[in-house]
């Protein structure tokens, strides 16, 4: 029992300068980082919502009187608000900021990853944006 508690004493202190090399690397745990799913998630329900009820209400209306710009992701609502002025116009203004968010959401889930416990034996998958590339990666 002493030397379970001078082992234990020994690994805490180690672990409390930071040097854990007495932890084989499949136990060492490290800082990673991963998408932030619950914005993504959040961001892909309010666009798609918004984005059903703008291409059924065209659809209802066979895309008459210019309602095909509704079928435009974030940016169609408000066209459309601009080339008819009707009495739900307030709808189409609240369907475009509802896509817009919801849009802005699923990049911040992106490219505000958050940070998470893990050891580098776990497995992972991810985005990873550039300027000019979008990769998805994968550790197993």
């Amino acid at each position: 029992m002493l030397f379970a508690l001078a082992v234990a004493l020994f690994n805490a202190r180690a672990a409390a300068d930071g040097s854990n090399d007495t932890l084989p690397s499949s136990l060492r745990v490290r800082p990673q980082t991963e998408p932030d799913v619950a914005a993504i998630r959040g961001g892909l329900v309010l666009f798609g919502a918004s984005y059903a009820v703008c291409a059924g209400g065209a659809a209802a209306q066979d895309f008459e009187g210019r309602t095909g710009w509704l079928l435009v992701p974030v940016a169609g609502p408000f066209i459309a608000l601009a080339e008819r002025a009707e009495a739900n116009s307030w709808a189409l203004a609240m369907a475009g900021v509802a896509q817009g968010a919801g849009s802005a959401l699923v990049v911040y889930g992106f490219v505000h990853p958050r940070r998470v416990m893990g050891t580098p034996t776990s497995r992972r998958v991810g985005l990873r944006v550039g300027w000019s590339t979008v990769q998805l990666v994968g550790r197993f």
